[in-house]
């Protein structure tokens, strides 16, 4: 694979790693989990999962010697992708699939409470993730720079 189509790599990997945001988000649904909040860091090491195995299949199988930049753009889209993705999932279930599960969450949040729509759960969901996979493609890139350009 060219380093040209690497973008196209981190849209296949930002969409596999939705569909294990998603696959988690129906767990914790399916047994009531959905209300503890603090549940949703395990989204975090979802995400982080993913962007590692994405440039160890660049690093291993690809043999491409990633630059800074091209690396933090690379984790920086996977990131995109894959948050973008799953805030359409949640957008959609809370407004068509599950509305039920949103007027829960309206009464055991004490923080948003009543203003939690569609919508609002959704804008929260990106810049969640947005944020840290931003985050974790700062913190990888530096701390495998050196490794990078080594082989």
């Amino acid at each position: 694979m060219q380093p040209e189509n690497i973008p196209r790599l981190g849209i296949k990997a930002g969409i596999i790693i939705c569909l294990g945001l998603i696959a988690y988000f129906l767990f914790m649904r399916f047994f009531n989990l959905i209300q503890h909040t603090e549940l949703r860091g395990l989204n975090f090491l979802i995400l982080t999962t993913g962007i590692i195995l994405t440039f160890r299949y660049v690093h291993k199988k690809l043999n491409w010697k990633m630059e800074y930049l091209g690396g933090f753009a690379l984790a920086c889209l996977t990131s995109a992708v894959s948050t973008v993705l799953f805030a359409v999932f949640i957008y959609f279930y809370f407004y068509l699939m599950d509305p039920q599960a949103l007027e829960e969450l309206r009464n055991s949040s004490p923080l948003l409470g009543s203003t939690i729509t569609p919508y609002t759960a959704a804008a929260a969901v990106i810049a969640e993730g947005i944020s840290s996979g931003i985050v974790i493609s700062f913190c990888y890139m530096q701390y495998f720079q050196d490794r990078f350009k080594q082989q």
